[in-house]
């Protein structure tokens, strides 16, 4: 194998027969970056580009995929090289084991396609697409720190050699913050190289100056629109105000009519109250003036039995008198009538 480059010969050379020098991470790692860079440039999921890696959905993860499937898929968009033997590189990468220093190269060598997808996604330095909230706070960080320390950030970047024609690298880009001790967060900064990526899609080539223009503007946004809430709270307050008022009012209304409403149902429930207990105790002196009737009537059927049992009584003392002075009389007619006979 002889290609552009010394490293990439090298990589081919058959140091064996058959057999070529195993692809290591840090073989692929600039081609990765570059890679990544120019997803996120189009906005692509990692899920649409997976569907292009192994081509097509209908694919699960305990199926394979072999080395030269991965070379054909890796040579159509969205895949961008910028050559032909990057391109295999980084199938070799994906594909093959890379445990020993050579192996047999060999296009129908396969992986699983999980395992593919995992190395894929660690080649793409673990690829995040930010969500809008994100990423209008990952802006706005990285405008007050451009704002606030643009003649140190600049008077850094005009002394590194390789900003001339107002380019620089990544790499060089780093060390330029890191030099001047300007912090920005690792998301912070590959949003800003990514910024930065999206006007040459070169990663060596960043026109640095875009960055005063993009963020400057960004920060000015920002500041009289933070200004313009400040302005529309204060105004808001005042009506706010103004409402707050009119709500503890018709509050208070509402207050005295509820207060109202429940003195009006308390004297009706006292008043039903003393009613009830009228109706109690009128049915009770009812009750008592029936006890009371009830007794002297009982009295007097009482007097009216011992009157009749005393009459029943007299007469009929009266009866056995008259019996017993009919029986004299009868006495009395036997005697004389004896007393005759005996004559």
């Amino acid at each position: 194998f002889f290609f552009n480059d010394t490293a990439t010969t090298e990589i081919y050379t058959e140091q064996i027969v058959g057999s070529v020098r195993c692809v290591q991470e840090t073989d692929v790692q600039q081609i990765g970056q570059d890679l990544s860079l120019r997803f996120k440039a189009q906005n692509l999921s990692l899920e649409d580009v997976f569907k292009q890696l192994i081509g097509g959905e209908d694919k699960s993860p305990l199926d394979k995929i072999t080395l030269g499937e991965t070379i054909q898929s890796l040579q159509k968009p969205p895949f961008v090289f910028k050559t032909k033997e990057d391109s295999i590189l980084v199938a070799r990468y994906l594909i093959e084991e890379n445990e020993d220093d050579y192996i047999i190269y060999d296009e129908e060598n396969s992986n699983l396609v999980s395992i593919v997808k995992s190395v894929f996604r660690k080649f793409l330095s673990n690829y995040h697409l930010p969500t809008e909230e994100e990423e209008e706070e990952i802006v706005n960080d990285i405008s007050r720190v451009i704002v606030h320390q643009r003649s140190v950030i600049e008077q850094a970047l005009l002394i590194n050699p390789d900003q001339r024609g107002g380019y620089i690298s990544s790499e060089n880009l780093k060390q330029a913050f890191k030099q001047i001790e300007v912090n920005l967060r690792p998301e912070l900064f590959d949003h800003l190289v990514l910024y930065l990526y999206s006007f040459t899609f070169d990663i060596k080539r960043l026109p640095y100056k875009k960055m005063f223009e993009k963020f400057n503007r960004e920060f000015h946004s920002e500041h009289e629109e933070h200004e313009s809430n400040i302005s529309r709270q204060q105004s808001d307050r005042g009506g706010v105000h103004q409402d707050q008022q009119q709500v503890n009012q018709q509050q208070k209304v509402e207050q005295k009519q509820d207060h109202q409403l429940k003195q009006e149902e308390a004297n009706k429930q006292q008043a039903l109250e003393k009613k009830q207990k009228e109706e109690q105790e009128l049915k009770s002196k009812q009750l008592e003036q029936q006890r009371l009737e009830q007794q002297k009537y009982n009295q007097i059927q009482k007097q009216e039995s011992l009157k009749k049992e005393k009459s029943h009584t007299s007469e009929n003392s009266k009866n056995e008198l008259k019996k017993q002075e009919s029986n004299h009389q009868d006495s009395q007619h036997k005697v004389q009538k004896l007393s005759l006979i005996h004559i």
